[in-house]
């Protein structure tokens, strides 16, 4: 038990930035043990139960800002299942809700409640502000941080993070990190991960484009602009939108006599906002949405030589070529 809660002190400290032993969060990935029930159910707290084992796992990363930490376990029960993601940019007021936690070391509970607002600020562990979190009133108590918070059909929405209460306990006011947002983060912190071991075992990687697209409600309000901002545009306004270009991006590589102009990204000016250009195909393959570019990059290697089939605001085509870099690590 005391090794047990010695990790998730670990884990607490590489969360915050900090720990009362320097060395507790210097070489991650630490070790941790994930409890899980006789019939592979699993919970995450470091409490005894005889009808409970511990499997060791490593913390792969951590996400501050979200207060989140992603784990994998070394040898999972092949029981366990994981649950779907729900759309929590999808919510609206008044939705029912359901909180699972352990509340005072109390396994497997229950609470229902509603979303009471949405777009709330909140202050995470490590003081920076968690954005868009969930309200909710469902009862959140010590001990459901880190619990899934589920729609009525029985997929994540949000991470359970804290309460504003002056006794402690709950008072119907508990903040939840919205799911799209963790689910991001966490994809991001295993394609990093599986960039690695490619990696060690000196095998080609992810290629690296270093482009930012709108997706989910921005890349619908962009559509929408665009659809008013011009008539030569074809109404379905296909592609992805451009929202950023990393200063390595291989794209700024690629402004020479023989290939076209880069790429210009949306930007806000003024309080305005200036539609840029839309990625519309990537080496042949239609490119439908900001959803379907991450899939098809996800599918390129490094070194690879592609042709970008790019879209302005007024309908304008043209095609930009890339050598596609190395993943950052």
């Amino acid at each position: 038990m005391d090794y047990v809660e010695n990790v998730v002190n670990k884990t607490v400290g590489a969360l915050s930035g900090w720990s009362s032993k320097e060395e507790d969060t210097a070489n991650l990935p630490a070790q941790v043990f994930v409890r899980f029930g006789t019939n592979g159910e699993g919970d995450a707290t470091s409490s005894a139960s005889s009808s409970a084992s511990y499997y060791p796992c490593t913390i792969v990363d951590v996400a501050k800002e979200l207060d989140v930490a992603v784990l994998k376990i070394a040898d999972p029960p092949p029981s366990l299942k994981p649950l779907a993601f729900g759309s929590s940019s999808k919510l609206v007021v008044g939705q029912s809700l359901v909180a699972i936690g352990n509340p005072f070391g109390l396994d497997r509970t229950i609470t229902s409640g509603l979303v009471s607002a949405l777009g709330r600020s909140v202050k995470g562990v490590a003081g920076n502000d968690i954005k868009n979190c969930i309200q909710t009133d469902a009862a959140i108590n010590p001990g459901n941080s880190g619990g899934p918070l589920l729609d009525l059909k029985g997929n994540v929405v949000g991470v359970n993070t804290m309460i504003i209460s002056t006794s402690g306990s709950s008072a119907g006011i508990g903040f939840a990190v919205p799911g799209d947002n963790v689910k991001e983060s966490a994809d991001g912190i295993v394609e990093l991960e599986k960039e690695r071991q490619l990696r060690n075992a000196k095998r080609k990687g992810r290629g690296y484009l270093g482009v930012t697209v709108a997706t989910a409600a921005l890349e619908d309000s962009l559509r929408k602009r665009l659809r008013l901002a011009s008539d030569n545009v074809v109404e379905e306004c296909v592609g992805a939108f451009v929202t950023s270009l990393a200063p390595d991006s291989p794209l700024h590589l690629s402004k020479d006599e023989h290939t076209a102009p880069g790429i210009k990204a949306t930007s806000l000016s003024n309080g305005n906002i200036e539609l840029g250009d839309r990625i519309v195909n990537i080496g042949g393959v239609s490119t439908p949405d900001g959803k379907g570019f991450v899939a098809e990059m996800k599918k390129r290697v490094e070194g690879e030589q592609l042709s970008l089939t790019v879209e302005d605001e007024t309908g304008k085509k043209r095609i930009v070529y890339v050598t596609l870099g190395k993943l950052p690590l």
